[in-house]
């Protein structure tokens, strides 16, 4: 008989036994008999919760990952912006307003400046522009790589992250 048709069965025993007392001790003890097979089939299962929890904790793993990972690209593009603001104000403290003025349409003017200031704060990219007289346009690039690779993603290769800034020459 199925497992889970076996408390019926040893109710409608037991409710036979009312009737044929001469066996109701034999019917009780059978009832008893099917109610802990019943809980014994049960009992099994006892470890089933741990692929749930080996599940949860890899999903937790892979969400601390990638978290941390986004945590590190935004930290690493903040970089970028704030050294292509410094960059701006260095090329505009060190040129003069007729400069800015000549290199409108010659930002190769603004290369000297630009590559003193990048040489010492370890860019890899940048440019430095105007459009008008006075302000100054800069983008600074660099390569970012994740700091936690995980190899079920594939190879994880350098992104290019950028920042721009202007500053004005007052």
């Amino acid at each position: 008989m199925n497992a889970k048709h076996q408390p019926a069965n040893a109710r409608r025993l037991l409710a036979n036994a009312k009737h044929q007392p001469a066996n109701a001790r034999w019917l009780l003890a059978k009832a008893r008999r099917d109610q802990s097979t019943v809980r014994a089939s049960l009992s099994g299962d006892s470890g089933s919760i741990a692929p749930l929890a080996l599940g949860l904790a890899s999903l937790l793993l892979a969400m601390t990952f990638t978290f941390a990972n986004a945590g590190a690209l935004l930290l690493f593009q903040q970089r970028e912006t704030q050294q292509a603001e410094a960059l701006a104000l260095a090329v505009a403290g060190e040129v003069t307003t007729q400069d800015l003025a000549l290199a409108a349409g010659n930002s190769s003017l603004l290369t000297e400046p630009a590559q003193n200031f990048a040489a010492g704060a370890g860019i890899i990219y940048f440019e430095v522009e105007t459009k008008d007289s006075r302000t100054v346009s800069a983008k600074v690039c660099g390569s970012f790589t994740p700091p936690i690779i995980v190899p079920l993603l594939g190879p994880q290769t350098a992104q290019t992250v950028c920042g721009t800034a202007k500053a004005r020459k007052i």
